[in-house]
């Protein structure tokens, strides 16, 4: 018969492997960020993104959240990940870039390291009284906040975390994920997610196929509005 002690033992020395395994990972998450500086006006990020959105850029600046990096074959978007209500990171995601500012013909060309369970990247803060929007990209997000330098806005680095992704308490949520099928998926469950633990949430309906980088950066500031705002790009 098992030793149900042998069991808890068991059980304790494979969540202590488990929590040293998400530490290192973190740390490792950590030390891509502190190795990337601040985007500067001409760098290659900056060209990516300016290109990339057709010159769609927040009033501020691009957000602090995002660097500069390298690695061995080339220049990296960096985006830094924290998980609610803390600051400090916990993943990264990185964009591989070639040396003129587009995407490297490799795949996968994004990839996350650390721990993202739970975790987004902060494009924008959140304030008392104003709707999270939460997107999938780092582009979606930029994209938006450009349009609406008021909203807040978080991009969740994929449709899978929009249901685990921590949230400010009184946080009304309008989520903008893409218009494809992955995408509405993810924002159906998620909706139903946060509606049974009492949450505010509205459905943004983009376009088949788009996302909220692709379309307003042929549109602007009053597409913004329905993302940010819940007009009618809102289902419910």
């Amino acid at each position: 018969m098992p030793d149900p002690l042998a069991r808890l033992r068991a059980r304790r020395v494979a969540a202590d492997a488990a929590r040293r395994e998400e530490a290192k990972r973190i740390a490792a998450a950590r030390r891509i960020w502190h190795a990337a500086q601040p985007i500067r006006p001409g760098d290659v990020v900056d060209h990516y993104l300016r290109h990339r959105l057709a010159g769609l850029r927040p009033p501020s600046g691009w957000p602090p959240t995002l660097r500069t990096g390298r690695d061995r074959h080339g220049p990296l978007l960096v985006a830094a990940a924290a998980r609610w209500p803390g600051r400090e990171v916990v993943a990264v995601q990185v964009t591989r870039l070639t040396a003129d500012g587009r995407k490297r013909p490799v795949e996968p060309v994004r990839i996350t390291r650390g721990v993202l369970r739970g975790a987004a990247v902060r494009l924008g803060p959140w304030v008392p009284g104003r709707p999270l929007v939460l997107v999938e990209g780092i582009e979606d997000g930029i994209a938006v906040l450009a349009a609406w330098p008021e909203a807040a806005v978080w991009a969740l680095l994929g449709a899978t975390n929009a249901a685990r992704v921590v949230l400010p308490g009184r946080a009304e949520v309008v989520l903008a994920l893409d218009g494809d099928a992955a995408g509405r998926r993810a924002a159906e469950e998620a909706a139903k997610t946060l509606t049974r633990n009492g949450r505010r949430v509205r459905l943004v309906r983009l376009p088949d196929g788009t996302d909220p980088a692709a379309l307003l950066a042929t549109s602007g500031r009053e597409e913004a509005r329905p993302v940010a705002e819940g007009g009618p790009l809102v289902l419910s």
